[in-house]
């Protein structure tokens, strides 16, 4: 009985080790097919390949050339305005591709295109979608992250007018773009003079109200009569607890007191007249300047920073209240910062051609088609058998 057992089981082994072996053999056997087929359509793989690779890397390579011109500016002084953050960066690029600007531009350079223009801040900002910047914590830090570098490239296919268009587009982007934010500055800092003045007229009247109370309370200081032997009986006063024992304010103290806040709260008072006065001149200020900017920052005018601060200049000669001129002559600094943050590091950067990538981009379209040209070789392969079984 054993001895079945054991004659059973050995030949359930050898099956097992032949069906293994079968299978093997037909593995190699449709590997051996399909090389087979590879090989009888050799000439379809390699032409279906090679020809559309070489067809794009020769159309590339005899395309014209790109050339390309990069401003750097240095932000990392924070003279130009502020500290520029990922907000500033992304304000900056509405600005420059807006429709107003590109209307702009197009009057005094027809053949621009807004895809010849790049616009790169380094160290580069974040991207806001990636998975690690969802948490409240790592989007305050990247708000702090601020650009030191700017870079504008500039392409054109003509080696020559690469310096006309480079010009105009420097010129937008260093006395143009500026002035908006200048405009957004005159118009917060009206709106944050406004709110000053609404401060001052809130605590008007509970100033008023304290001053009428001291009076009143001095002029019955005033009028108290004491006697000349013990001031306090008639008229205790003011409590003044020192250690464990007890004092009263004389009246003659009490009434030097009251005069002494009498006296703080007018110049209180007085001061804040100064600055609802001082206050409104600028709110006046600022809303002239921004009134000076939309009328002229428009695309029939060639309105720069540099006639901006002309005004400014005329503006601040004609003032005739001091602390408003001064106020003035603090814009002309800004606007100076403005400008000298606005040049460039080098002046005359090199011209260089664009690298085309046709290897590159060769390799890619090669590895396309010859997948296409193998799963071509196949059907073929498929639909030659089945015509030969029909026939």
């Amino acid at each position: 009985m054993a001895d079945l057992q054991n004659d059973d089981a050995g030949r359930q082994e050898r099956a097992a080790v032949s069906e293994e072996i079968t299978g093997i053999q037909e593995d190699e056997i449709n590997l051996a097919e399909y090389l087979l087929v590879l090989w009888k359509r050799r000439y379809i793989v390699l032409l279906g390949s090679l020809v559309p690779a070489l067809v794009i890397g020769l159309t590339i390579s005899f395309l014209p050339k790109t050339y390309k011109i990069a401003y750097t500016y240095d932000y990392s002084d924070g003279v130009s305005g502020g500290d520029f953050t990922q907000r500033s960066f992304k304000t900056l690029l509405n600005r420059f591709y807006s429709a107003e600007n590109t209307e702009r531009l197009k009057t005094t350079l027809p053949e621009y295109d807004p895809e010849t223009v790049t616009i790169e801040a380094w160290p580069p900002f974040p991207s806001l979608s990636e998975p690690a910047t969802q948490k409240f914590n790592q989007l305050e830090e990247i708000g702090r992250i601020e650009a030191q570098l700017l870079t504008l490239s500039v392409l054109d296919k003509d080696k020559k007018n690469i310096h006309k268009s480079s010009a105009l587009l420097r010129s937008n982007f260093e006395c143009v773009l500026p002035l908006y934010s200048v405009m957004t500055e005159a118009t917060n800092a009206a709106a944050k003079y406004r709110t000053e003045m609404v401060t001052i007229e809130t605590d008007r009247f509970e100033q008023e109200l304290q001053l009428q109370m001291n009076k009143s309370a001095l002029g019955k200081l005033q009028k108290i009569e004491t006697s000349t032997t013990d001031k306090t009986t008639d008229y205790p006063g003011w409590q003044i607890d020192v250690g464990t024992k007890t004092e009263f304010l004389p009246l003659e103290y009490q009434i030097q007191a009251t005069q002494l806040q009498i006296a703080r709260l007018e110049e209180k008072i007085e001061a804040n007249e100064q600055r609802y006065d001082y206050y409104k001149n600028l709110i006046s200020i600022n809303e002239n300047l921004s009134k000076e900017l939309k009328n002229n920052i428009s695309t029939e005018n060639n309105y720069d920073i540099h006639d901006f601060r002309s005004f400014l200049s005329d503006l601040a000669k004609r003032c005739k209240d001091k602390a408003s001129q001064e106020y003035l002559y603090s814009c002309i600094k800004n606007t100076d910062n403005r400008i000298s943050a606005s040049s460039p590091v080098v002046e005359n950067p090199e011209i260089c051609p664009v690298e085309k990538g046709a290897a590159k981009k060769s390799a890619v379209v090669l590895l396309i088609f010859l997948m296409i040209s193998v799963f071509a070789a196949f059907l073929l392969e498929g639909l030659g058998k089945s015509q030969t079984r029909v026939s």
